[in-house]
């Protein structure tokens, strides 16, 4: 599964001029401890939904493996959760652009009650996308690694009204080895707002129950003639709500 990683560093190491291409990525992973015999298998595509309460946030990872389904390079942040189970499930999340990390810390305490989606489907490697709501439901995070997962179309709903969704091309023509792509738009819609994101640009946008942090973390797209089978066109984006 390594290969997606491995496939990033080839690709983006051939920009035809700098800063013509904006990159970006976003990470999501996931750990648990003392699950039960009869929890299921991790492989293939799959959803977790875990609701509990927050036993801690920060930004040091330590040692946590992400045995249930795993990151392909570091977190920025950590959420822990303990279920009605006593399970622990530990969140990993990460948003960078141009290699800038942008993860924040969430409005969140210990002993708050949350919700949290991880979904994850398997094209050549794993792909991934988050949900997280308070107590009451409203929207902390919410992010997809954007080569296969799409959260807006996920069963369940889990974005309920609100919609991410891949917008327009722009900008120049970047050659990369498997061929030629363009950054592009990203839009998120809302009851209360619709907001078009290009490449690297983060706005706030209200979901109409809470004021999130959106960014398009480095989405394009190839034209024309493509030289490789493994190729994509990846729609990274995040939001989330900021601690005071």
């Amino acid at each position: 599964m390594r290969s997606l990683a491995l496939l990033l560093l080839v690709s983006t190491g051939c920009v035809a001029g700098p800063g013509a291409l904006v990159e970006g990525n976003v990470r999501v992973c996931l750990g648990a401890s003392d699950l039960p015999e009869d929890s299921g298998g991790f492989e293939g595509d799959q959803s977790w939904k875990i609701e509990g309460t927050v036993v801690s946030q920060s930004d040091d990872a330590g040692d946590e493996a992400f045995e249930v389904t795993g990151c392909w390079s570091d977190v920025q942040r950590v959420l822990v959760i303990e279920d009605a189970e006593s399970v622990t499930w530990t969140l990993g999340w990460a948003v960078s652009v141009e290699d800038d990390p942008l993860a924040s810390e969430l409005p969140i305490s210990p002993g708050d009650s949350v919700d949290l989606e991880v979904i994850r489907q398997v094209v050549w490697g794993y792909d991934h996308g988050v949900v997280l709501r308070d107590g009451e439901g409203r929207l902390l995070l919410s992010a997809q690694e954007g080569m296969a997962t799409d959260i807006t179309n996920a069963d369940g709903d889990p974005l309920g009204d609100v919609s991410v969704r891949a917008g327009e091309t722009y900008g120049p023509l970047v050659k990369l080895d498997c061929g030629n792509v363009h950054n592009k738009t990203i839009v998120f819609e809302s009851p209360s707002q619709s907001v078009e994101l290009q490449a690297g640009e983060l706005e706030s946008f209200d979901t109409g129950d809470a004021v999130l942090t959106a960014v398009n973390a480095g989405a394009f797209s190839y034209e024309g003639e493509m030289n490789c089978t493994d190729t994509w066109g990846p729609t990274p984006w995040a939001m989330w709500q900021e601690a005071d």
